[in-house]
Parts: C-alpha cells; structure tokens; sequence
C-alpha cells in the first residue's frame, strides 16, 4: 500500500523525490516523496508521499488526515503511527517494525496531486484518520461522491474509510463521555448526575458549564486524555529508554525535535521562505490557524448515511482507554445511526490473545481495541495493522477459538 499524509507546487514526480532522510537507516530503502501541491492563489498544502515496498504499482491508495483540528498528519500520523520511521531519542530514524505503508480544499489537492503522481489515477483509495478527521473524511468523501456521480471510472476511485476515535457528533455522543468519565471514577456520583439533568437539556447551560468545570478544575486531575493509563516520559533510565515505543509524550518530544531541523525540512522540500521553520504538531487557534469552532457543532452523521448509501466500506475503531474521544460516545454516535445488526458483537483475536471487540451492521463495521488510546496505531501497532489488514481485504476479523467444555 502507498499512503499520503498531507496536512494544510511541485511540477513533477521527479523532482518531489527524497533521496534520504537526516538519519535514515542505510539499509531502509524507501521510495518517498514531498512537497507542495497549490490550490488556488492564496493556499498550498504539503504532503508525503511513502510508496509500498513491494508491488507498489499494484497497490492501493490511502491518504491519511490527523484532527484537531490543525493537527499535523505528518508530525502524528506518519512519524507516530503508521509511516516508514520512528524518530530516537538520538534524532536518527529506526525503520517501523510495522508500517502502514476542509472538503473543497482536500478535493483541490488530490485532484492537483494526481496530475504531479498521474499512476495513482484510477487506483483503489481508501481515506483514514482520526480524531477532528471524523469531520474532515465524510465532509471530503461527500465531495468526491457527488462528483463521481454519472462517471463510469472516477479518478478518484474512492472505495472506504476508516476512522478512528472520530469526532461525530458531540451533542448526540457526550452521555457517552459522562459515562465514560464516571464509570472509571474521574468525576463523583454528584458532577455525573449534573451532566444528565443540565447537559442533556442545553450544553449551553450554566448547569453544565459549571458540572464540565467542577470536574476539570477540581475532580478528574491531571490524566492523560489521549490514553488513561499512560506513563509520563522519563529518560534517565535504560527501562525509561525502552518504554519510549508507544509513549506518546517520549515520541511527540523526539518528533518535533527532529522535524524542527533545518536539514530535515530541505530533505522534505520544505519551501525555502519557512526555513528554518518553528515546527508544532498542533497549530495554535487564533495564532497561525483559523478555522470555524461552529463547525465542531454539526453533525455528520447524515453524511455517513449517505456515504452507506454510496456502498463504500465503512469501518470506525475506539481505543478502549482512550478520554479524548471514548468509546461509549463512539457507541451513542453509532446508534443514532438505526443501522441493522448483521453479526453481534464478539471478541476477536490477535496473536492468539483477545485484541477487542467487533459489531458487524449492515454498511459499517465497528471496532473496540482493547487497550489502545486516541492514537491506536501508536498504542498497538500490531493490533492496528491486523486490523487495517482486514480493513483492506474486507474480511472479518478473526474470532477465538470455540470453549472447550467437559462433562463431570
């Protein structure tokens, strides 16, 4: 598979082509590409191109988006989750031991990044993300749809998404975050019964303004809202060192880091005019990003009915420990849906071990990562990829085997 992680102009392939990254292993022979593709006058978004390494011209085609919103897909998505590397501690780069290989603006520049990458017209493509992205893919998938209507072979020949942790519907889904918080003990039996009388009515209210404030200010205290049960970064040890994979807070330092030298963003062809450029993962709102907070407040889920409409695979997955985005609220979203069950919800396995849970319904699959965070792929590679395998191949994932049961 080749994926592109693009965040918010090249004139050719060739000359968007990295030779090698500061810090790349020698023997990581990889084919990637960077750059810029320009909407209009005013905007330009970048991208990385990672092709597949083996039968790269027969694969698909998956462009992955990281939320926020103003999260960068490059920063989270490609370097902590699903790309080729692995930034160090030391700023070299260790090759992944598994890698995944606003509407109009992304419908722009896949349109443009298809006239730089012309082979990947035509081809199987799939959109994934997480998080805010669970507004952007439906709202981009939507566009190309409507576009797509009436042509026998679309360019864009979109077939799924995928989406993690989503942010769907928060007016239909925050009972599940209540739950979620009083169930695992983050708020009292007091803030939790104020969210259900106050929050329910009007999440406008004074009541509920001040039920999110008592627990923020004086109840839930200082968790990690991406994975409960994570640790702090430490790097004082060599148990600290090795805990580093999978820890967002050691990763995030370590990506940064490297992303904010100056040989890394000439390798990436970074425009000139940036360099040396003041990296963040997340921009700051009202600083360098604009965007509608109103928009965080619309629904989406009419859209996913369409987008089931459509027939496109349509698979949603939630980190068990995520806060940011929990599961429970995943779950409300899902319902509001009226889909019908087309197989109950079972564990599957991964490795012989349970990985989770799955619902099958008739135009969309959702699954339960047992012990993952916001960020999943982070959390669990592995089970992450077996999940993304299946994803792809449209087969269910595996089930344990049956209980063996004996007669006294």
């Amino acid at each position: 598979m080749s994926f592109v992680a693009a965040t918010t102009s090249i004139d050719d392939g060739a000359s968007a082509k990295i030779t090698t990254l500061p810090g790349q292993p020698k023997d990581a022979s990889v084919a990637q590409y960077s750059g810029y593709v320009r909407i209009n006058e005013k905007k330009k978004m970048f991208y990385w191109l990672v092709e597949a390494a083996s039968d790269a011209d027969s694969k698909p085609l998956l462009l992955w988006l990281n939320g926020g919103p103003g999260c960068s897909s490059i920063g989270y998505g490609a370097f902590q989750e699903i790309g080729p590397f692995q930034v160090l501690p030391n700023g070299e780069l260790a090759k992944r031991q598994i890698s995944w290989d606003t509407a109009m603006d992304n419908f722009a520049f896949l349109n443009k990044w298809l006239e730089v990458f012309p082979k990947f017209k035509y081809r199987d493509f799939y959109i994934a993300g997480e998080s805010y992205a669970g507004h952007f893919i439906p709202q981009l998938a939507q566009v190309i749809v409507n576009q797509n209507k009436g042509i026998a072979r679309p360019v864009i020949n979109l077939k799924g998404l995928l989406l993690g942790n989503p942010t769907l519907d928060r007016s239909t889904g925050d009972p599940g975050r209540w739950e979620f918080y009083w169930v695992h003990g983050l708020i009292s039996d007091a803030t939790y019964e104020n969210m259900r009388k106050f929050c329910s009515v009007d999440r406008a209210s004074e009541g509920c303004k001040n039920a999110w404030q008592e627990a923020y200010n004086n109840e839930i205290g200082v968790v990690n809202i991406y994975n409960m049960y994570a640790r702090p970064c430490e790097k004082n040890t060599t148990q600290d060192l090795m805990y580093r994979d999978g820890n967002e807070f050691c990763l995030e330092a370590d990506t940064v880091k490297y992303l904010k030298s100056k040989e890394v963003q000439e390798s990436f062809h970074v425009d000139p005019s940036y360099i040396p450029f003041n990296y963040t993962l997340c921009s700051e709102p009202g600083v360098n990003l604009r965007y509608s907070r109103s928009d965080g407040e619309i629904s989406v889920l009419p859209i996913l009915k369409e987008l089931i409409e459509a027939r496109l695979r349509i698979w949603i997955y939630s980190g068990t420990t995520d806060v940011a985005v929990p599961l429970p609220m995943t779950r409300r979203n899902i319902a509001a849906l009226k889909l019908k069950v087309q197989e109950k919800w079972y564990p599957w396995n991964h490795r012989d071990q349970l990985g989770g849970w799955i619902e099958i319904y008739e135009g969309l699959t959702f699954v339960a990562v047992m012990g993952a965070g916001h960020e999943v792929p982070m959390y669990l590679p592995s089970q992450a990829h077996t999940m993304f395998q299946s994803f792809l191949s449209n087969a269910p994932m595996s089930k344990p085997p049956p209980k063996q049961t004996s007669s006294t």
